[in-house]
């Protein structure tokens, strides 16, 4: 468990260079101020950042107003800002983009500034069911003027007697739907009324009453073909009706019958719907891609004739390059990152995987405007430094394809986040992160890294207890003298740890690599300074492989074993990631090999052999074999030294005989293992059976042998398994 660092805590602080406190206000600004019009009701005040850093990890600030509305913030980084408040069912007197922008200077101190609230509106009324009250689920459907789209907020179902009651919808144009009858009384989306949510100062009126409607309609049959195009191919689509509200909006029917499909260029299609105003569209079917809409008006009258055209349509190619980070370091997992396209107008979403060579593909794209997005990404780690669209940049991240023809799409991604501003995040921001008053001043930590690697040193400042939420981890890079800095430190307990590709993991004020270190304490404005942190460095190890007859052995695959919990494992390999996997150590003409990056301890040299592994000693055994010991950050046989000398064995023992006794018992589910251990000599074997063993066998020393509770022992099976 990690709570052991308290325990100790104190004891450690005698040891913490600690570095004068700055003035809490030196260079920041405070704001204080009052939020009217909510009456006693609780209310959150807003500091929100509008500066163009897509790497900050906080977007502004938050504070919980007093009883009587009063707000503070001190130690504000100057800046521009947007100051606003919420408060459960009241919304700003300002109207929608007019909120109030405040800059704040270094050192200012601003008093006196006023929030008006104003009660929104809220939705209630009572669902009946032939004019009885009637318990169902609710939906409320908010109208996106930009893309004629609608997104379901689900509010809750009504109660028992039918009533509702919802009053923290953000301002705009909504539909209300009680189980499948719309808001006054409507089976068809044709029939829905929009409700304007907005400012309403005076107490809600419960008037949005729905009764349930269940009669239905008399269908009107439609007809039509898919027409065949010199681009049509095996695609596979759907037909859709949507219902229209003259309002804005539409929703697919639930009334459309004998819609079979899926259809291909040249088929007819046949649907039964009510009477209404329609969309008929022609998608892909997933639904998410339109080839073609027609605006149908459907009455009592049959309707034959309908054609819906596979417009032509454009591709795009893309692939994502990362600059100063790799990939595994911007994102939070290995792959399952995506590039998505939203198509401006009518809402039209796709979204493309991207491979493990950072490429992705949209097929079937239709001409239109789009804008670009990509994640999950760290936010905090890595922004888009470029877009280009078939060669040429664009700005933020919208983009435009004219033709249906294939197009290519480059994003780059950066980790320099010294150049980050004026630059966008990968992914949009739908949720905000808010930085609370505990969490300042904020302190500061720098130190020296010793010791000299290729490339430098990461060094991490890791949350030992939870600080807060921006805290779980700080990294940065070492200098070219060794020297780093944490900036904006929330106060709390941590680790402080550098590692790099060659050297060994070291937490500061630990004894030596591997082990925990010393925790440090942060408190609120202070600044640490003169860290030293001391990681060893990975060894190497160099040699040489002849035959028995002394002749080089080359282009000979070298494993580099060492014991790992009671396990061989190989370290002459890198790690894999996405498919890549780093060159395997192998013998050039002379023989030689050299295997980098390898942890002190003690290694065992072995080559292949047909489907085994087998070790350099007398015999190819790895009870034969003598190990080698590294020391920490030492090479061994490489540079001046003579490289270690490896000889394949002239004869490789081909396995082993045993025998022995299966004492006890075990439950019939469990069966019994017998195991060549690869040190011992398999003259005896003891296991948990009463049986004799009277068989003997010949095995090599990666040879399990297993015995069944439902078998005699006097026979059993062995399976190839990997050396022990």
């Amino acid at each position: 468990m990690r709570f052991w660092l308290l325990g100790g805590l104190l004891a450690a602080l005698l040891f913490i260079p600690f570095a004068s406190a700055q003035s809490a206000t030196d260079r920041t600004a405070a704001i204080s101020g009052v939020v009217k019009g909510v009456g006693d009701s609780p209310s959150v005040v807003y500091l929100e950042s509008t500066d163009d850093n897509p790497t900050r990890y906080y977007d502004g600030y938050q504070v919980a107003a007093e009883k009587n509305g009063s707000f503070s913030f001190s130690e504000i980084k100057p800046g521009t800002y947007q100051l606003r408040a919420e408060a459960f069912g009241f919304m700003s007197a300002a109207p929608s983009g007019h909120e109030t922008e405040i800059t704040l200077r270094p050192n200012e101190k601003r008093k006196g500034v006023t929030i008006a609230m104003v009660r929104r509106r809220a939705i209630c009324g009572r669902v009946t069911e032939n004019g009885k009250p009637k318990q169902t689920w609710m939906n409320a459907f908010r109208y996106d003027t930009e893309f004629g789209t609608l997104s379901d907020t689900s509010p809750p179902s009504t109660e028992a007697d039918g009533s509702f009651w919802i009053s923290d919808l953000d301002p705009g144009t909504y539909y209300l739907r009680a189980y499948m009858t719309w808001y006054p009384g409507s089976y068809s989306f044709n029939g829905a009324s929009p409700i304007n949510v907005g400012p309403d100062p005076a107490p809600a009126k419960c008037i949005f009453d729905i009764p349930l409607q269940y009669t239905g309609c008399h269908g009107t049959k439609v007809t039509g073909q898919i027409s065949i195009s010199p681009t049509s191919d095996d695609t596979r689509y759907r037909v859709n009706f949507l219902e229209r509200n003259p309002s804005g909006g539409t929703m697919p029917t639930v009334m459309a019958m004998n819609l079979t499909g899926p259809y291909k260029a040249g088929d007819s299609f046949s649907g039964t719907v009510c009477p209404g105003d329609y969309d008929v569209v022609l998608s892909e079917q997933q639904g998410n891609v339109i080839f073609d809409s027609q605006r149908v008006n459907v009455g009592q009258t049959e309707i034959d004739g309908l054609v819906l055209t596979t417009r032509p349509m454009a591709s795009i190619r893309g692939e994502v390059h990362f600059e100063d980070i790799t990939r595994y370091a911007s994102c939070p997992g290995l792959g399952g990152q995506h590039v998505d396209i939203l198509r401006q107008g009518d809402g039209q979403f796709e979204s493309a995987t991207i491979d493990n060579k950072n490429r992705f593909e949209f097929h079937n794209v239709a001409p239109g405007d789009y804008s670009i997005s990509l994640g999950p990404f760290l936010r905090e780690a890595v922004y888009v430094k470029s877009i280009t669209v078939a060669g040429k940049p664009i700005e933020g991240r919208r983009f435009s394809i004219a033709q249906p023809a294939p197009a290519t799409i480059e994003v780059t991604l950066s980790g320099d986040l010294a150049h980050a501003s004026g630059h966008i995040s990968p992914d949009l921001r739908h949720e905000k992160r808010w930085e609370v008053a505990w969490t300042r001043p904020k302190g500061s930590v720098s130190g020296k890294v010793q010791g000299d690697v290729e490339g430098g040193y990461t060094v991490k400042l890791l949350s030992a207890r939870f600080n807060s939420n921006a805290s779980g981890e700080y990294s940065t890079h070492t200098l070219t003298d060794g020297t780093f800095h944490f900036d904006s430190v929330d106060p709390g307990v941590y680790t402080l740890r550098a590692e790099s590709g060659n050297s060994l993991k070291y937490e500061y004020g630990s004894r030596q690599a591997g082990q925990r270190g010393t925790p440090i304490v942060v408190t609120r404005g202070a600044h640490l300074k003169d860290l030293t942190l001391f990681p060893p460095k990975l060894g190497a190890i160099c040699g040489r492989v002849t035959d028995a007859a002394g002749t080089p052995r080359s282009a000979l695959r070298i494993f580099v074993e060492t014991f790992e919990n009671g396990q061989l494992v190989d370290k002459s390999c890198g790690n894999i990631y996405l498919g890549h996997e780093s060159e395997a150590t192998q013998t050039d003409s002379t023989g030689r090999f050299r295997a980098d990056k390898l942890p002190p301890g003690e290694y065992f040299f072995a080559f292949p052999y047909g489907y085994f592994s087998t070790f350099f000693s007398s015999d190819g055994s790895l009870s034969a074999a003598t190990p080698l010991q590294l020391p920490v950050g030492k090479d061994l046989g490489c540079g001046a030294e003579s490289p270690i000398e490896l000889r394949v064995p002239a004869v490789i023992n081909q396995g082993h005989t045993i025998a022995g006794q299966v004492v006890g018992d075990l439950p019939r589910s469990v069966g019994t293992a017998f195991g060549c251990p690869s040190r011992g000599t398999c003259a005896a074997l003891e296991a948990t059976r009463g049986q004799q063993l009277r068989n003997w066998t010949t095995l090599t020393s990666s040879t399990l042998i297993t015995c069944r509770t439902d078998d005699s022992c006097s026979n059993f099976t062995a399976r190839t398994v990997q050396n022990q």
